[in-house]
């Protein structure tokens, strides 16, 4: 069973968010415990989104300095750069697009100082939320990829292969999407008025967004015969997005066809 990437550096950019994500899980959990965010403003969401997803990009860009093969790596030819304009380019559209889904079936709002016109937003989803984004989708695709690496070598077989990396991307898109929906409805400015109905249907129609990328990321530059120049990375990402956005919709199709709406929401 192989967990460590074969090109350099990808397994530095990996080594990386395997250190950091519990450095900006630890902030989060202090300020959701500590209930800080009772006294935060719109802008001061925002802030906390930057400060949290910036080092995605700069530590490493920093890191490499002292690292004799990094260093001497063209920028745009590290994988670490490559995970975070890929994860921008789902992230901002899964914001912009896919968040529209959440709100016309499922009803989802964000209120108080995330709420529309009390704040910076983009197509009524807070600015903020687009910052957050980023860093959790970091976290989960660069971690999930050590795993489907294991899976992939577990067997020779074609089919084996295929069979056992379709169904452990199917497990570990459910349970991101489970946890992060059971763990955020404990944040008050995060509403629903079904959270059974969000839980369950909500954590369906969420990890078919997973489904779709964590193996589309897990191939970027896993081969070391053919790393992905930038130029692909952006490519990969927006064809994932166009797979995500017709699952999205097909779904939503499915739940107007053979159940309903829980409320009429303006946003389409």
């Amino acid at each position: 069973m192989r967990w460590r990437a074969a090109h350099s550096s990808k397994l530095k950019g990996e080594a990386f968010m395997l250190y950091y994500t519990p450095v900006w899980i630890g902030i989060m959990a202090v300020i959701v415990l500590g209930k800080w965010y009772e006294r935060f403003s719109s802008n001061d969401y925002l802030l906390t989104g930057l400060c949290l997803s910036l080092p995605c990009i700069l530590v490493p860009l920093v890191l490499a300095r002292s690292d004799p093969t990094e260093k001497h790596t063209p920028i745009f030819n590290r994988y670490i750069i490559k995970a975070n304009i890929f994860i921008a380019i789902i992230s901002y559209l899964g914001n912009h697009f896919y968040t529209h889904y959440f709100y016309k079936v499922l009803g989802m709002r964000y209120t108080g100082p995330l709420a529309e016109g009390k704040g910076w937003d983009i197509n009524h989803v807070p600015a903020s939320m687009y910052a957050m984004t980023h860093v959790y989708f970091m976290s989960y695709h660069v971690l999930v990829t050590p795993v489907l690496r294991a899976t992939n070598s577990l067997f020779t077989s074609r089919n084996l292969k295929l069979t056992s990396l379709v169904v452990v991307v199917c497990v570990v898109a459910f349970l991101t999407a489970f946890a992060e929906t059971l763990t955020i409805s404990g944040f008050p400015y995060y509403t629903y008025p079904d959270f059974y109905q969000m839980l369950t249907k909500g954590s369906v129609f969420y990890c078919t967004f997973f489904v779709v990328t964590f193996p589309w990321f897990y191939r970027m530059d896993e081969d070391p015969t053919d790393l992905w120049p930038i130029g692909r990375v952006a490519m990969e990402a927006l064809a994932a997005m166009m797979v995500v956005l017709l699952c999205a919709d097909i779904w939503r199709l499915l739940i107007e066809r053979f159940g309903s709406l829980p409320i009429d929401v303006p946003y389409a």
